[in-house]
């Protein structure tokens, strides 16, 4: 009754459920990566000379990270300005401090996530082996299913 494709991801849903390591392994790297992201914002509030406690980061930037994922601006600009000039307002930070800190948060991250786009971009990696089983022709809608495209000059094909 499913289409292959909702069969696949079923598949692969089950065989994460009988691998409980895994679903551990990803979990306590994603708390040790919003663990970075609090100990960053911190770092920053603390070279802006801002008073907010320790623990409060914990609070806020958890809870501004979700609130830029809502569909409402392109990449959650204007939303975490706010967001953090509302979670600040309460601890006496002026909206300038806040917005401040707010910017400087994305630049790190940007910043971040650019350096990871030119080792991409630029690095040498062996393309992923297929694996055994897998069937040779899968549909890929519209796109090609070519798995080096947009890659070592082939604009082409990305586009």
């Amino acid at each position: 009754l499913l289409p292959a494709q909702r069969r696949e991801q079923l598949a692969t849903m089950v065989q994460l459920l009988k691998a409980p390591k895994v679903c551990v392994e990803a979990t306590l790297l994603s708390v040790v990566v919003q663990v970075a992201n609090v100990v960053a914002v911190w770092l920053i509030g603390a070279a802006l000379g801002a008073d907010i406690p320790f623990g409060y980061y914990f609070v806020f930037v958890p809870m501004v990270s979700l609130l830029t994922l809502l569909p409402v601006s392109v990449n959650g600009m204007g939303v975490r300005e706010g967001a953090m000039a509302l979670f600040l307002a309460p601890l006496g930070i002026d909206q300038g401090t806040a917005l401040t800190l707010s910017l400087l948060w994305f630049a790190a991250s940007a910043a971040c996530s650019l350096l990871g786009g030119l080792v991409y971009l630029f690095g040498h990696f062996p393309k992923p082996e297929t694996p055994a089983g897998t069937p040779a022709e899968v549909n890929c809608g519209p796109l090609d299913c070519d798995p080096d495209q947009g890659r070592t000059r082939q604009l082409g094909k990305a586009a």
